[in-house]
């Protein structure tokens, strides 16, 4: 890791997953995560 890294926990299906971002990629992360959450939120309603 470097200065600006950041790292991201996941829980996959029970399977904890730790990814190290460079900092570039870190917003396109929290966008993949917001789309996630906006689906399963979808997905609750129904």
């Amino acid at each position: 890791m470097t200065s600006g890294d950041t790292c991201v926990a996941l829980d996959i299906d029970g399977l904890p997953v730790v990814l190290v971002l460079p900092e570039r990629d870190v917003e396109l992360m929290m966008w993949t995560y917001r789309a996630n959450r906006i689906l399963q939120e979808g997905r609750d309603d129904e």
